[in-house]
């Protein structure tokens, strides 16, 4: 069955899949239709809130920071008595595990202090990357680790998106009673896609969102509930995490009803990033 794959983005800013429904005969081009549907991938959970993450060391998930931080207070979700609920396949039920440490990217926790990072349009241009890593007093034993390339992404080069996400569009009520994972193949663009009508980016903006995050368009696209999630590169029969869904780009309501993203945003993760993502990981993981 043919699935619209739209594999985050800022789940607390645009709010949840159903916050709109387009008209009746809102159509949504078949171009981006064709994610597939797996049952589970390799290092990918589900947070219970409505988050994705990847498992990178035996304790610790890689995700994006707003999913794990009050945007408002930027204090952590998550703690020894709030704990955090994880499932590698949602129909089999989620599972709490007390987080013993959240640790946000210290660009972006000061960054939103200082701004309002629950404002999308705002959050986009902030020069900090959206990423975070979720400690847990126990281990996943039925996840896989899935290690980090830090080698910089190329652009034409392909990707995979991953997520449970919703599957019909930004502004498409979600109607799965059991959220899905969802994975696609993707292609890295230039960062000057992002500039379009609808889009909170301006040519002025490129330097430092470009800094920050690695472009994806096509065939795919961000939603919430991606948030967080791993964009994967294989290259050979090794899968790499090598970025993280952080947000996306739409063309304007009245050209869109659905809410397909025209871009979709990873935090980058590789040494030549701006705010130096490779570094931060490295001094944190084992």
């Amino acid at each position: 069955m043919k699935r619209l794959l739209l594999v985050l983005a800022v789940a607390s800013v645009e709010g949840a899949c159903a916050s709109r429904t387009p008209p009746a005969d809102a159509e949504i081009a078949p171009e981006i239709i064709g994610g597939k549907v797996v049952a589970s991938m390799r290092g990918v959970v589900h947070l219970e809130d409505g988050c994705t993450a990847a498992k990178v060391a035996p304790r610790t998930l890689l995700t994006a920071a707003h999913c794990v931080v009050s945007l408002s207070t930027m204090d952590p979700k998550y703690d020894a008595t709030h704990p955090v609920r994880l499932a590698s396949t949602p129909a089999a039920g989620h599972v709490a595990h007390a987080v013993t440490k959240t640790t946000v990217h210290p660009a972006f926790q000061t960054k939103c202090a200082e701004t309002l990072c629950s404002i999308a349009a705002v959050v986009a241009k902030v020069d900090a990357p959206d990423v975070a890593l979720l400690e847990l007093a126990d281990d996943l034993p039925d996840v896989e680790v899935v290690p980090i390339d830090a080698t910089p992404l190329a652009v034409g080069g392909t990707v995979e998106l991953v997520g449970y996400g919703c599957t019909e569009g930004v502004h498409v009520a979600d109607g799965r009673a059991v959220v899905t994972l969802a994975t696609a193949e993707s292609v890295v663009v230039a960062p000057a896609t992002a500039v379009h009508e609808g889009s909170p980016i301006a040519t002025a903006d490129l330097p430092v969102v470009a800094g920050n995050y690695a472009f994806t368009a096509g065939a795919a696209g961000l939603c919430p509930g991606d948030s967080g999630g791993p964009l994967f590169v294989r290259r050979g029969d090794v899968l790499s995490v090598v970025g993280v869904n952080a947000n996306y780009t739409l063309r304007p309501d009245e050209d869109d009803a659905a809410g397909i993203p025209v871009t979709s945003w990873h935090t980058r993760l590789d040494r030549e990033s701006r705010n130096d993502v490779a570094g931060w990981l490295a001094a944190r993981l084992p």
